[in-house]
């Protein structure tokens, strides 16, 4: 059997960046949400508040414990402050913007 891993979904802190990659309504369809860490404030760009993540079964972290989960997701990766301070073996994955 496969060992479930956990994800992190951190905010980003880049100018005029407001996307996220998951929505509450898409959470309801994943089936181990347990094993999603959200920082603190996730959705607050978007006017959704980090309760609307816990009723679905999420966590609500800190930036310093999301960062610790097995699979990071940051919607533009490349040139993030937290990239040198991964552990050997995290995977991250987001959106790459090709120039």
């Amino acid at each position: 059997m496969l060992e479930k891993k956990t994800m992190g979904f951190v905010n980003s802190h880049k100018e005029n960046e407001k996307r996220i990659a998951l929505l509450p309504e898409h959470i309801v369809t994943i089936t181990n949400k347990e094993k999603l860490f959200f920082e603190k404030g996730y959705g607050d760009a978007l006017g959704i508040p980090d309760a609307e993540y816990m009723a679905l079964g999420c966590k609500i972290q800190s930036r310093e414990e999301v960062l610790r989960q097995d699979i990071i997701c940051e919607p533009k990766i490349g040139d993030s402050d937290f990239l040198s301070h991964l552990r050997k073996g995290q995977t991250i994955f987001g959106w790459v913007h090709a120039e």
